[in-house]
Order: C-alpha cells, then structure tokens, then sequence
C-alpha cells in the first residue's frame, strides 16, 4: 500500500518553500514530470522484476484520484485509491510490487521519482478495463498504448513477484 510522506512547508510573504524528499538513504535515478489534461488515464503502469523500482509520486497541480494495483501472490489484484489534490503536503511512496495508475479530474500536474533507469524492455502495463471496468463507461482520454496492454488476468500468468 502506499507509503505516506509528510512535506516540510514553510510559508511567507514570498511565497512557498517545500522539501519533498529527506532521506539520504534514498537515490533516485530519474525524475519525471506529467503533466495532464482534465479526465487523463495514465496507467496501470510497472516494470518486471529485473528492473524493480519503488517510485515516490508528488501532485504539484490539480486533482487526482491515484489508483495502485498489488500483483505480489498473496493480493495480486487488490485495489487501492486515493484522492489527491494540490497542496496536500504528502508525497506518496509505491512499492515495485505494484502497478500504479492515475484519473485526472482537473488539469494535473506530477511528479514521479524512480529509483531504477526507465528501461523499454522492462516497462509494463495493464489495461484498466479489466481493473476499473465502471470507469471505461466514462469519457476519458487513453493513450493507444495503454489501450494495448494485457488484462491483469493475462499479466499474472506472467509475473512472479
């Protein structure tokens, strides 16, 4: 499940100043940015085990509702979700074992800290139809690769996580 992070903030009469990430411990090796229109699906995104990387995701703009998807043994396929707004103060660590998605309910704007280097061979995905199959009644905007992607019943023949 998500790891919850509490953002240090301080405000003045210039405006804003936050530390999204405190601990030395951690070494990121990419940092992206997403940015989103309103009613955006992105997802449900992970990579295979030989390229395992937790991911640290922060909402810097908008509102979303983030969805992950566990796909170790034990709960493979148990949902989660959360609404995410700006100015939340929390960043959001997800574990490798898991497939991470988001809705876009107002234009957005993400942040994603990955520990791994993206790697094509390793970049995985599920489609949301067979996870969120209410959601593919709505009108929402999906790229045709996330369209492509297995079901989750075809992907956990395949993982071993």
């Amino acid at each position: 499940m998500y790891k919850k992070i509490k953002i240090f903030s301080s405000n003045d009469n210039r405006g804003c100043f936050e530390k999204i990430i405190d601990n030395k411990k951690k070494k990121f090796s990419q940092f992206f940015f997403s940015y989103s229109k309103k009613k955006v699906f992105r997802g449900f995104h992970f990579y295979q085990k030989k390229n395992k990387s937790n991911r640290t995701i922060f909402l810097l703009k908008g509102e979303i509702i983030d969805y992950i998807v566990d796909l170790r043994k034990k709960n493979f396929g148990k949902l989660y979700k959360i609404k995410i707004k700006e100015n939340s103060n929390y960043a959001y660590e997800i574990p490798y074992y898991f497939a991470h998605a988001f809705l876009a309910l107002k234009e957005s704007k993400l942040c994603y800290f990955f520990e791994k280097q993206h790697n094509n061979k390793y970049d995985l995905g599920i489609n949301y139809k067979s996870i969120l199959p209410k959601l593919s009644k709505k009108k929402i905007i999906v790229s045709k690769r996330d369209l492509k992607h297995a079901s989750i019943q075809d992907i956990k023949k395949k993982l071993k996580f």
